[in-house]
C-alpha cells in the first residue's frame, strides 16, 4: 500500500486526501499542534493518521504533496536536514515531492542535492521558489523534475458568486465564514 504525506491538512489538502483515498493509499497529515483524538475524524476526515513531527511524517511517505502556504514558520521547512529522513540509510523511502503549495517551502538548491543524494526520487513542481523561473535555472535540466506552469489550482469565475452568497447565507445565520484570512498566520 503506497503512503502519501500531505504537509497543509487545510481544505485543498482534504481534497488531496479525499482522492487519494480513492486509491486505496494510507495517508498521513501532517499537522503542526496535535488534533483532539475525538475531533479527529470530523477535522481530517480524510487522512488515516496525523503527525506532529515532520521527519516522521515524511519519513515513511512514498509520496510528499506539499500544499503549505509561505509563512516566516515554512520558507525553507524542507531542508537538507529534514530529507535526510527520506533516504533508505535513514529507513525512509526517497519518496516523490508534489509541491502545490508555495515554492519557498524548498530552495532550488535543496531541491537538486535532495535529489542527487536520493533522498527523493522524483519532483513535480507547480510552484517554484522563484517564478518566472529563469531560462538558465538548472531545474528546467535536471531530469528527475517536472515542472508545470503554476496551474494546479483552478478557479473559475463562475464558482466565485456561489461562494459568495454561500458565506452571505452562513454570515446571517451566524456561522463562520468559509476561506477567511487569518492575518496573524498570513493565510
Amino acid at each position: 500500500q503506497l503512503t502519501l504525506t500531505i504537509l497543509g491538512c487545510g481544505d485543498i489538502g482534504m481534497h488531496i486526501a479525499r482522492a487519494a483515498q480513492s486509491f486505496r493509499m494510507n495517508v498521513v497529515g501532517y499537522v503542526k499542534s496535535p488534533v483532539n483524538s475525538g475531533s479527529y475524524r470530523k477535522t481530517l476526515p480524510y487522512v488515516n493518521e496525523h503527525v506532529t513531527c515532520l521527519q516522521t511524517a515524511i519519513k515513511r511517505a512514498d509520496y510528499i504533496v506539499s500544499v503549505l502556504p509561505s509563512t516566516p514558520e515554512t520558507q525553507g521547512l524542507l531542508d537538507m536536514q529534514v530529507l535526510s529522513h527520506c533516504s533508505e540509510e535513514q529507513g525512509g523511502k526517497c519518496p516523490v515531492l508534489i509541491n502545490v503549495g508555495r515554492g519557498d517551502v524548498i530552495s532550488d538548491t535543496t531541491l537538486i542535492e535532495a535529489l542527487n543524494q536520493d533522498y527523493l526520487s522524483a519532483a513535480i513542481l507547480d510552484v517554484l521558489e522563484q517564478e518566472p523561473l529563469p531560462t538558465d535555472n538548472p531545474l528546467w535540466r535536471h531530469p528527475q523534475i517536472t515542472i508545470s506552469p503554476h496551474v494546479s489550482g483552478l478557479t473559475r469565475g463562475q464558482d466565485v458568486p456561489g461562494l459568495v452568497l454561500h458565506n452571505y447565507t452562513r454570515y446571517l445565520n451566524g456561522q463562520s465564514l468559509l476561506y477567511v484570512v487569518d492575518w496573524n498566520k498570513t493565510y
